[in-house]
């Protein structure tokens, strides 16, 4: 059954590192297991009655409107020189008072992964992984509360490991474009990832709660080393059969 809630794809950066294979690709059209990465975001979502999609694109947009000319995009215009908080602040007229979840797309991770994240009551929820995961995201809690999300968190201090994926509901989507705003008008944010919003929204009543992947596979893909154990380690582990996205009909 789908859920009245707005999916938002950060799919603008230029994967750099992942050279020469995104030369010409965003980091989402990247292929595991025969299928772009975006598929299988947008499968998990439609598994879980996510069906209305945004898609902020930015490097080689126009491969993902020519592979899903179905889904709905918007582009930031400076996605060469900014980071995903940009993106989000870009997409701030498509959410904005309404429930959404919003995912970066360079993941690969099992469907139920989404599932608690989405059901969940908190005006903002994130999804963490208790592992240490080096060169990503961590999460600093503090009374069962995400106070900080950064990748410079030194460990003896960090709760778990951000996946990239988070929930908010209208009530802080409503007053997320006031903060999106503040942060971007500020250079030193122009490469601040769109977590930077997570103690500003709490600031304003808003904390942010989370939920645990529980064990389940999920990879961020950054490197070519990454994209290895997405296809050797985690792709083996995702459920099969699952139906295939209807965006590129």
């Amino acid at each position: 059954m789908a859920r009245d809630i707005l999916g938002v794809l950060l799919a603008a950066g230029t994967g750099s590192r992942l050279r020469p294979l995104t030369d010409n690709l965003p980091k989402c059209l990247l292929e595991v297991g025969g299928r772009p990465l975006l598929d299988y975001q947008l499968e998990a979502l439609a598994t879980h009655g996510v069906e209305d999609i945004l898609v902020v694109t930015g490097h080689a947009a126009g491969e993902i409107t020519r592979r899903y000319p179905r889904l709905r995009t918007l582009h930031d215009p400076e996605y060469a020189t900014t980071n995903n908080l940009h993106s989000l602040w870009a997409a701030r007229r498509e959410f904005a008072g309404r429930d959404f979840v919003c995912l970066h797309t360079d993941l690969l991770f099992h469907p139920a992964i989404l599932g608690p994240c989405l059901e969940s009551r908190a005006d903002v929820g994130v999804a963490l992984d208790r592992a240490l995961v080096e060169e990503t995201m961590k999460a600093r809690v503090e009374d069962d509360r995400v106070v900080e999300i950064s990748k410079s968190i030194p460990r003896a201090k960090m709760f778990g490991t951000f996946l990239g994926i988070a929930r908010f509901s209208a009530r802080a989507a409503a007053a997320l474009p006031d903060v999106l705003g503040s942060l971007v008008a500020r250079e030193e944010n122009r490469q601040a990832y769109f977590t930077a919003c997570v103690p500003a929204l709490a600031a304003k009543g808003f904390p942010a709660t989370f939920t645990l992947t529980e064990g389940l596979p999920w990879v961020e893909i950054d490197s070519l080393a990454d994209l290895q154990r997405a296809s050797e380690s985690v792709f083996p582990l995702l459920p099969l059969g699952s139906k295939r996205d209807s965006h590129k009909k």
